[in-house]
């Protein structure tokens, strides 16, 4: 009937707005959140006025994710230097100071959490140029069976001091391309993670394989 089909038409054309609304939000990501919702000359008043409202929501969490992107950034690279000097100084006293003595102690201390310091420092930067997409990133071939090898010797060494067992079973010469670098500190999280949050007397398994 005319009726029927009117109330389709009608049904189509008040679903546009909606569907302009979710694609663009399939569209967002953390690191891009310059995505807007387009507004269309025969939009409804309530929709048109929704999407502005949604549109300034964007806008604002654009601009607060940029902020805080900028803050972490900023704040990396002003303790860059300080922390440079902290450590050369401390292992300028590690080496004068005499092995063995509450001098010595103290310094070995203070500049093993000054480099601690400098380790999350340099996370912070790596994270503030991820979220916003300028991570330099450098693939080459590389052996990932010998880099998780060797990751293994660190692995037994924290899990015998948190009282954990570590099994693990690598696959001689597997080879993959990517960031060294980078895939070096997955890992390194992931077993640091592992042995943190775990259970009392539990287990860390750490497996490579090579499947199909």
């Amino acid at each position: 009937s005319f009726a029927g089909l009117g109330a389709l038409w009608t049904s189509k054309r008040a679903m546009r707005p909606l569907e302009r609304v979710v694609s663009t939000a399939q569209r967002l990501t953390a690191s891009d959140l310059a995505e807007r919702i387009p507004l269309q000359r025969d939009d409804d008043r309530e929709f048109a006025q929704l999407i502005d409202v949604l549109n300034g929501m964007m806008e604002r969490l654009q601009g607060s994710f940029q902020q805080a992107v900028r803050f972490t950034a900023d704040a990396s690279h002003e303790l860059k230097t300080p922390l440079a000097v902290m450590l050369a100084t401390l292992d300028d006293a590690v080496r004068n100071a005499t092995p063995g003595s509450p001098e010595h102690e103290r310094a070995v201390s203070l500049f093993e959490e000054a480099n601690r310091l400098k380790q999350i420092t340099q996370s912070l930067l790596l994270l503030s140029q991820a979220d916003a997409g300028r991570l330099p990133t450098h693939p080459e071939n590389y052996d990932l069976s010998a880099d998780l090898s060797r990751l293994i010797e660190d692995g037994e060494i924290l899990c015998e001091q948190a009282e954990l067992t570590l099994e693990h079973h690598i696959e001689p010469g597997i080879v993959v391309y990517a960031d060294r670098a980078l895939m070096r500190q997955v890992f390194q999280n992931l077993l640091s993670n592992a042995i943190k949050y775990n259970r009392p007397q539990g287990r860390v398994t750490l497996q490579l394989f090579r499947q199909d």
